[in-house]
């Protein structure tokens, strides 16, 4: 009876607690705010490759909880993306490292210091870092304090000089100094630099360390210049080299030796006059850049510097760009890929000005995610946003978004609003365009962003990435509309109209109306024979309209009309001279007036230019 009852009491005390367990709800996760969340996560990862070192796993958390945060990070919150992103970008960089003990310091160091990290992991790619991040170390051991306080510039040096730095300016080769040199040489005289040092964004002070002068030459630059705010039209004291030019002797700069004074006192030829009116804006803290086109057969080389005045900045890129050379295309070497680029897209740098370095990163990562949107499978969406994740987190959306373009186009969009200076949102939008992958509405779109941001401020680049978009439409007609359409926005460019006119023409052409493209080509011709080489091609075009419509006779009279329509060189060099579209032209006038045999004529055409240019 006892063992029972005893038994008894122990199934009772059971079926209490198993009462009492039952009333009591499971505990659950608790939820956290999106940013502390991805914070706590992001923490996680770095103290976790901190202590093991395993940076291939580090590297597939960081891009993992990346993933994540792209697929369902409301559009309020970008900073928790460009925080997911900086530390991917940085632990993929740091992986680069062979030194170990080297890249644990390291990222004890940039953990330490946010605002360094952030501004060297978003400005050099983020595949690369081996040698950006063993400079930066150097940086870190020889100059601990300053290079924390000047972050921005701390990070171009990196980005711009990690590798042996040089210039070829014609036969010339100048070297870069030792990066902490010139490091030292823009903190030393941080108050005598025309746009300072600590607040000018890392884009742009990329186009200021980018010099290849030694420190004695940069500081007796700013010995002379400091502080002029055209310091583009140095490019005009440096006096021009003709008898190297026309007899290709060695130059007297050469033989003394290529360096700013001995330019000054020598002379040299268009590329040493750009070259120092570029070396000595980078001396004084003018972002510069070296520009080079052809016209006809002929090269050139000019020079573009940043010009500001209350908050609002653009570039000039007209200093020694001669007439024959302002409808030519630009291009300047950017020294953070050292490829060769337009500079229209240099011009919209402009813009970074005044800008938060967090506005710029986010518009970085924003970028960084809308490529990923392209690449994610829409079948890997549930096992990368678990149900582990949204249950853990307060005010997730309900749904993550679908990759694709639509949503690729949509970070590209908030990229452009954080930063309209960066181009690499507005370049990914014309490749998708290009690659046909945006429908008509779409283009529509972002022809609107893009007319509404660039437009006249930025014609050069505004054309630049409409072309790909009204390429890519089906119809030859529809094309030739929209080119129509957006006309109005370069009226006050004369060869940016005129290379849409062309464009306009060779459809026309293409649809066998060749009569309304010759009335293009005339147009052209009449109108903006000035303002670009296309003028000539141009020419070329009508004769050939003319002559499929037998009014051969009437082709002297077009090469008159089109001569007319150019002015005379400045310049008196004969050799500069024959660079122009009124030297070319009228030599073409000369021939085709010969040809018909009218000899008189074409005797006074030479004459006529003879008169004009001396020599």
């Amino acid at each position: 009876m006892g063992t029972r009852l005893t038994r008894l009491a122990a199934l009772f005390v059971f079926l209490l607690a198993l009462t009492a367990r039952s009333a009591t709800p499971a505990p659950t996760p608790q939820k956290e705010p999106l940013p502390k969340y991805v914070k706590g996560e992001l923490t996680e990862i770095l103290d976790t490759v901190k202590s093991k070192g395993d940076y291939t796993a580090a590297a597939a958390a960081a891009d993992a909880c990346f993933d994540r945060v792209l697929l369902t990070i409301p559009a309020t919150q970008t900073d928790v993306l460009r925080q997911a992103d900086g530390v991917r970008r940085m632990i993929h960089q740091l992986s680069k490292m062979s030194d170990e003990d080297a890249r644990a310091q390291m990222l004890s160091f940039l953990r330490a210091n946010e605002e360094l990290a952030q501004a060297v992991a978003f400005l050099i790619p983020a595949d690369a870092g081996k040698d950006e991040y063993a400079l930066l170390d150097k940086l870190r051991k020889e100059r601990p304090k300053q290079v924390v306080a000047y972050a921005n510039l701390a990070a171009a040096i990196c980005a711009v000089h990690a590798k042996p730095f040089e210039r070829h300016t014609n036969e010339n080769t100048s070297k870069a100094a030792d990066p902490i040199a010139i490091f030292d040489y823009y903190i030393a005289n941080e108050k005598q630099m025309f746009f300072g040092v600590k607040n000018v964004p890392a884009e742009l002070l990329a186009w200021v360390v980018d010099t290849t002068a030694s420190i004695e030459e940069m500081q007796w630059a700013l010995n002379k210049y400091a502080g002029d705010p055209a310091v583009g039209a140095r490019f005009f004291d440096i006096k021009y080299d003709y008898a190297a030019f026309k007899t290709g002797a060695p130059k007297k700069l050469t033989q003394e030796g290529f360096n700013l004074q001995n330019i000054v006192k020598y002379g040299g030829v268009c590329a040493d006059q750009a070259y120092f009116a570029m070396t000595v804006g980078k001396s004084i803290g003018v972002p510069t850049a070296y520009a080079t086109g052809a016209a006809g057969e002929a090269g050139h080389a000019w020079v573009g510097f940043l010009q500001a005045r209350r908050g609002q900045g653009w570039w000039n890129f007209n200093e020694g760009r001669y007439e024959a050379y302002q409808g030519v295309v630009g291009n300047v070497q950017d020294p953070l890929t050292r490829k060769r680029i337009p500079d229209a897209y240099v011009s919209l740098l402009a813009e970074l000005i005044g800008t938060k370095p967090a506005d710029r990163q986010a518009a970085r990562a924003l970028e960084d995610s809308a490529l990923r949107l392209l690449e994610i499978p829409a079948g890997d969406v549930p096992t990368i946003v678990t149900d582990q994740y949204t249950n853990a987190v307060v005010g997730i959306l309900p749904k993550p978004r679908s990759p694709g373009v639509v949503a690729a186009l949509d970070r590209l969009e908030l990229a452009v609003k954080s930063a309209p200076g960066d181009r690499y949102p507005w370049l990914d939008v014309a490749k998708l365009a290009a690659d046909g992958k945006l429908n008509i509405e779409q283009k529509r779109k972002w022809s609107d962003n893009l007319q509404r941001v660039c437009g006249a401020k930025y014609p050069d680049f505004t054309l630049a990435v409409l072309d790909p978009m009204i390429r890519s439409m089906d119809s030859d007609k529809e094309q030739y509309r929209l080119w129509e359409a957006v006309l109005p926005l370069f009226k006050t460019r004369g060869d940016l109209t005129a290379s849409i006119k062309t464009t306009q023409a060779q459809l026309l052409e293409k649809q066998n109306q060749t009569e309304q493209a010759g009335v293009i080509y005339m147009e052209i011709i009449q109108k903006y024979a000035d303002a670009g080489p296309f003028v000539l091609p141009a020419l070329q075009k009508a004769e050939d309209a003319l002559v499929a419509l037998k009014r051969n006779q009437n082709v002297p009279q077009l090469y008159a009309i089109a001569w007319a329509a150019t002015k005379p060189p400045r310049s008196t060099s004969p050799d500069i001279a024959a660079q122009s579209n009124w030297s070319k032209i009228g030599k073409l006038l000369e021939k085709k007036l010969e040809a018909a045999g009218k000899t008189e004529e074409a005797e006074r055409i030479k004459r006529d230019m003879q008169s004009k240019v001396s020599g």
